[in-house]
């Protein structure tokens, strides 16, 4: 029985005991939570967060090549460190884990699943669907990215993210321009829709 047990732990990184599976989860956790500190910190340098961001990337794709991200939590939260990438063929892999968190029934796996193809779209150069994704303008402002008209309002917040009218509000208010109506042509006028960034990489 020992000898059978070591031999499908062997085949299932995910069929390990518990106490194993709770440090990889921990682990996996400890990645996220870091990348969300340094996210938030103003005095952080740009550079280093994202050069901090790219070696967590790095670590949470040798944990998912070596299987261990098991849980729906686990994958939610590796697809979160994945999709921080600068490179595409790892982006995907981040939305082919978003959307195993959805089909995992996580609460937050169909707003990630959204948040991830915006992503894919957008590091090619392409406009997003859903309006998660900003860029930076000239100004240094968050810019709204050109969104497309594959999805409409309501399938948007299927999705767990606004309409339109709400995301046009939350790019205003955050450039300081709380009394401008919250249409798309102000966010134009004031210079916060912006086209795609050119093209990332590809592995």
């Amino acid at each position: 029985m020992i000898v059978w047990m070591t031999a499908a732990w062997a085949g299932d990184p995910c069929a390990e005991p518990e106490v194993v599976l709770a440090e990889r989860s921990a682990h996996i956790k400890q990645l996220y939570d870091e990348g969300e500190a340094e996210a938030l910190d103003r005095k952080a340098a740009a550079v280093s967060v994202l050069d901090r961001d790219l070696e967590r990337v790095a670590e949470m794709s040798r944990i998912d090549q070596k299987g261990w991200l098991c849980s729906t939590t686990d994958k939610w939260l590796g697809a979160w460190v994945l999709l921080r990438a600068d490179e595409l063929s790892t982006i995907q892999r981040g939305r082919e884990l978003a959307i195993e968190t959805m089909e995992g029934r996580d609460p937050r796996g169909a707003w990630l699943v959204a948040f991830a193809h915006d992503r894919v779209q957008v590091v090619q150069g392409r406009k997003q669907t859903y309006g998660s994704q900003t860029h930076t303008n000239n100004e240094g402002q968050a810019c709204l990215v050109e969104i497309d008209d594959q999805a409409t309002d309501e399938e948007r917040v299927r999705y767990g993210h606004p309409p339109l009218a709400e995301r046009y509000r939350q790019i205003l208010d955050r450039a300081g321009y709380a009394s401008d109506a919250a249409t798309l042509d102000r966010v134009e006028r004031r210079g916060l829709y912006c086209r795609p960034p050119p093209p990332i990489r590809k592995k």
